[in-house]
């Protein structure tokens, strides 16, 4: 339903779907006015660091592509992107079609991951710090939570990064090393293209231990 209300190509449909409804009746001002992209990452094998990384790169290069299809009427040349996903190598390489697509036109995308946690849960619990070792390797081109300052905001003086990582209890001992590790990770951030340039942006770890502690820091 959320994606509904955000695609652009269900303007049509608005009123049919939501009109009933108080937010049918008080809309906000960016209902229908993003391309969505909807990944689910339920399915993906954790049974080895190979089978993981095939799917891992299949479900968003399918995710593009049905991207790229819905959008045709939209986006330019969207036969040529759909050619080009087979020679690109990443999931993260294979996004890059969709945004330079999208950006060229103009518009924004929303992007809805189901089950995102899902495979991380599997991989973590190998019970050792190879699942979390294979799960940064694959997804260390993702930032864990960017949030990005609203337009309808623009007196928020500040964006954050956000670089989250899990310990167990038993394991509180590591606590430095993973704080360690995070820090590198936000200073990969923020040495970035997107980000060298800015000075509008934050950066914190967020590392859970166990099931009921935490710790923030800021680099």
């Amino acid at each position: 339903m959320l994606s509904h209300y955000y695609d652009l190509n269900q303007a049509k449909k608005f009123e049919s779907l939501f009109g009933p409804f108080y937010i049918g009746k008080n809309p906000t001002s960016l209902y229908n006015s993003y391309l969505i992209m909807q990944f689910d990452f339920s399915g993906l094998r954790t049974d080895s660091e190979e089978s993981f990384a095939s799917d891992f790169n299949r479900e968003i290069e399918w995710t593009v592509y049905f991207f790229l299809s819905k959008y045709a009427d939209i986006l330019p040349n969207v036969e040529d992107l759909k050619a080009k996903i087979e020679d690109k190598k990443t999931g993260s390489s294979t996004l890059e079609l969709a945004y330079l697509a999208a950006t060229v036109t103009n518009n924004k995308i929303f992007i809805i991951i189901d089950e995102y946690d899902h495979f991380a849960n599997d991989l973590i619990a190998m019970g050792s710090h190879a699942g979390e070792d294979v799960y940064r390797r694959m997804v260390r081109d993702f930032m864990d939570i960017y949030l990005q300052r609203s337009p309808l905001l623009p007196d928020i003086p500040y964006e954050w990064v956000w670089e989250i990582k899990y310990l167990k209890k038993s394991d509180e001992a590591s606590l430095a090393e993973k704080k360690k590790a995070a820090r590198v990770q936000l200073e990969k951030y923020r040495q970035s293209q997107l980000f060298s340039s800015r000075t509008d942006v934050r950066y914190l770890s967020l590392i859970f231990i166990g099931k009921d502690a935490y710790e923030i820091e800021e680099i």
